[in-house]
């Protein structure tokens, strides 16, 4: 069942007297429409109901479940027991009175990847922003000073093709053209 391009992904629940939600809760995980390996990792709180019962019985029907104790109760403590048992990297943390939609890890973990190709996409951007920003001023530096009559001004024209290729080589999308081949910045002294 593994699709390379989705990760594997470990679902967490701590649980504590869930005995009336937990068996949807479990039943809902596994039918997820996802493309790759889930383990369902069980922090068992020191339940006063059939919790632990129910849990034992979806833990022998299927080895995708696992359990940990967590003999405290307490929510943190079983979060951190869980994802110390945990096989995947990716995390997936559910309550156990919940019952999530079919594409809910599905979702999760696309928009995990777009905010990572976002920030990838963004890091060159701004790379290239610093070089385009820097090669300008090492350009507008060594510019002479050109003088005509009595107006004196500097003038800096960068074909727009040397751009494009920079902006290219950088794997910045195209932004629309100024409909000039050239741009010229003139500045007055």
């Amino acid at each position: 069942m593994r699709n390379s391009s989705f990760p594997a992904v470990s679902v967490i629940l701590p649980i504590l007297n869930e005995e009336r939600d937990l068996a949807n809760c479990i039943s809902a995980i596994l039918q997820q429409d996802y493309p790759s390996d889930i383990e369902i990792i069980l922090a068992l709180g020191p339940s006063k109901d059939k919790t632990n019962q129910i849990a034992n019985q979806l833990v022998a029907a299927d080895n995708r479940i696992k359990l940990v104790n967590n003999l405290t109760g307490q929510t943190a403590v079983g979060l951190n027991l869980a994802i110390a048992a945990a096989t995947y990297e990716i995390i997936c943390r559910v309550d156990g009175h919940s019952e999530i939609s079919n594409s809910y890890i599905k979702t999760a973990v696309e928009i995990m990847q777009q905010i990572k190709k976002f920030e990838k996409e963004w890091a060159n951007y701004d790379k290239a922003v610093k070089l385009v920003e820097s090669n300008f001023a090492k350009l507008t530096e060594s510019i002479e000073e050109i003088g005509t009559g009595g107006k004196r001004f500097k003038k800096l024209s960068v074909p727009v093709r040397d751009i494009d290729n920079l902006r290219k080589k950088q794997g910045i999308p195209e932004l629309e053209a100024a409909g000039d081949d050239i741009i010229d910045v003139e500045e007055d002294e």
